[in-house]
């Protein structure tokens, strides 16, 4: 008989962040927690208990370290979702008050006819994240995801208390603005949610409905502070605001800016102490040296621009472009001049510069190993398609890594990647001139507007916030456990925009109870599934290309939204003033000729949405 006794229980399996544990262990540990009369007696009992008791402290030991890991995805899942929300209040916020500082700033403006300069204002955020969003993105891949997001909430939390004391429209606007460039949030949390997930897709699809669902929350927190706080004294003149209330009047909309400061404040305290870094740390480069490669990449741009005019001049149409350096150790570089290129090209999108091999045989090497076989993996091209399955995908990342950095072209030739993208830049800039809308809607005379002011904006913001805090999680993960990714996304999308067509019916309601609570029920629903589309659209947007152009791929995303942003609510406006004052329409039907647009852009977006092809089901 072969004796059992050395050999050792199988090893515990750990998949992302469970453990689990076989069979054979507790037969094992069953076996011998009972006396044996084996031969060999008390020695071989100890040798048992030993290796038992080993087996029990490597297990206890993936259990702490489960544990901590676990700990960690919370702590900065939480941090991301903080800094998420401050964001979307800084965007938001500003909406229900944004006619009513225009009006301020600009003498002689009327509640009709102040729709374009608040539409203005509150787009000059996004207008100014648009020229900063693909650059936050390649700052990601370089100085790390905590980085972008330290900077973003800093900055914003100095510039929003700014804003709270324009003293002019065109201040107003150039802090907006500026606030915007120096936001790169979304860009990311949107990344780092994928990757703090480590490949575990139920984890990726609980932290992205997490942290996108922070973008709802701020659509409705934002515009509900900020119509209550705004113009305190005015608003409130019970309330005596003491030695502060001489301030209050000259700057009436510093106190919803000053929450906004304060948001951001705890954002930037959280990221410090909680968030992962999850760029590699062989791409991480010091934060330090951000500012001296800025103002070196600011200085080389003149040359650069020069030999792309005269790269072009010769004939070169600037893909993939080179530059030989020559060197009196390098003086041929006339020899392998397709091998050259692939090299030159495959190192110039990840250094920044062309690279000229110094020596004729230093060359002929690279050029050999790049046509030699690999000796670790062969070309996913020449195996059969059941082959491809036994290599491990830590092997295919590898070679991912070895990829072409990304480009915009690149990135739009993915025909996946370009339906996400003109999915999401529609969806968002449906969504953005909906909400631009509501509070422009609100204020207006009757009969073609509600007529309220900026409190009763507020509470309707507040009871629609109340609906989606109690059930956007539990309906954003009951459909993605019921229906999956993709006709989640699909539904949600439907529900997005288009049912802001109903928005106008509240004219027909006549108590002013009956109107906010139908108004907060319908903004309540649409937001609860625009964020819930947002979520899936992501997922399905991260999964589309490789881990390594996440972050350009979301700043490129960032950028077509920030279009939407900064020019849905200057759309809205000018179609809400076009709509009451321009006499094409009576002033009563206004409201419906505008959310009868409003629905046909959500539709519109719900159509494009529903062409992406359900990856599930291949």
């Amino acid at each position: 008989m072969k004796s059992n006794y050395g050999k050792h229980p199988p090893v515990p399996k750990v998949v992302n962040y469970g453990a689990t544990t076989t069979d054979d262990d507790d037969q094992f540990a069953d076996t011998i927690s009972k006396p044996s009369f084996h031969a060999g007696g008390e020695g071989d009992n100890s040798r048992r208990r030993s290796t038992v008791s080993t087996v029990r402290q490597s297990m206890a030991k993936i259990a702490d370290q489960t544990r901590e890991a676990l700990r960690s995805h919370t702590m900065s899942s939480l941090a991301l979702c903080s800094s998420v929300l401050s964001m979307m209040y800084l965007l938001m916020s500003a909406f229900p008050y944004s006619g009513f500082m225009a009006m301020q700033l600009i003498p002689g403006l009327t509640q009709e006819s102040a729709g374009t300069y608040a539409g203005i204002l509150s787009g000059s955020f996004m207008i100014g994240r648009l020229f900063s969003a693909y650059p936050w993105g390649m700052i990601s891949d370089r100085y790390g995801r905590k980085f972008v997001l330290l900077f973003s909430t800093a900055s914003s939390a100095i510039l929003v208390v700014t804003f709270g004391f324009s003293f002019s429209f065109p201040f107003a606007v150039c802090i907006r603005f500026f606030t915007g460039i120096c936001n790169g949030t979304m860009i990311a949390a949107r990344v780092s949610v994928t990757e703090l997930a480590k490949g575990n897709h139920d984890l990726e699809a609980r932290g992205m409905g997490l942290v996108m669902s922070m973008v709802g929350f701020g659509m409705l927190m934002g515009p509900a502070i900020g119509g209550v706080l705004s113009e305190p004294v005015t608003q409130h003149p019970d309330i005596d605001f003491g030695r502060f209330e001489d301030l209050l009047l000259k700057f009436p909309f510093l106190l919803p800016n000053l929450i906004g400061g304060l948001l951001c404040t705890l954002s930037t305290l959280q990221i410090i102490f909680s968030v992962e870094e999850t760029l590699p740390k062989e791409k991480l480069r010091s934060p330090k040296y951000f500012l001296p490669d800025a103002v070196s990449l600011l200085a080389g741009l003149p040359s650069k621009a020069w030999i792309n005019f005269k790269s072009r001049e010769n004939g070169n149409d600037g893909d993939g472009e080179y530059e030989r350096i020559k060197t009196p150790e390098a003086t041929d570089t006339t020899t392998d001049d397709e091998d050259m290129k692939i090299i030159e090209s495959r190192f110039f999108g990840e250094m920044g510069d062309a690279v000229a091999m110094s020596t004729r045989s230093s060359r002929a090497s690279f050029s050999a190993a790049l046509h030699r076989p690999s000796a670790t993996r062969p070309s996913l091209g020449t195996l059969e398609e059941g082959e491809k399955e036994t290599f491990p995908d830590s092997v295919e990342s590898s070679v991912d890594e070895t990829r072409a950095s990304a480009t915009i072209s690149s990135l739009m030739g993915n025909k996946r990647v370009r339906e996400c993208l003109t999915s999401y830049w529609c969806m968002t800039f449906a969504s953005t001139a909906a909400g631009e809308v509501f509070p422009l809607f609100a204020m207006a005379r009757k009969p073609g507007g509600l007529g309220v002011e900026e409190t009763a904006i507020g509470v309707i913001g507040a009871g629609s916030g109340l609906l989606f805090c109690v059930s956007q999680y539990f309906i954003f993960a009951a459909s993605m456990k019921r229906l999956g990714l993709h006709k989640t996304m699909v539904y949600s999308a439907f529900l997005s925009v288009t049912p802001a067509i109903l928005i106008p019916l509240s004219l027909l309601i006549d108590a002013n109870t009956g109107i906010m609570a139908y108004l907060s029920v319908l903004n309540g629903i649409m937001l609860i599934f625009f964020s819930n589309w947002n979520a899936a659209l992501t997922i399905t947007q991260n999964r589309a290309v490789n881990p390594s152009e996440r972050a350009k791929l979301n700043g490129l995303a960032a950028v077509g939204a920030s279009v939407g942003r900064g020019g849905g609510p200057l759309f809205a406006g000018v179609l809400v003033t076009l709509s009451y004052t321009s006499g094409v329409v009576p002033a009563a039907f206004g409201s419906l000729l505008v959310y009868v647009a409003m629905g046909l852009g959500g539709l519109g977006a719900y159509i494009l949405t529903s062409k992406l092809e359900d990856d599930e089901e291949k």
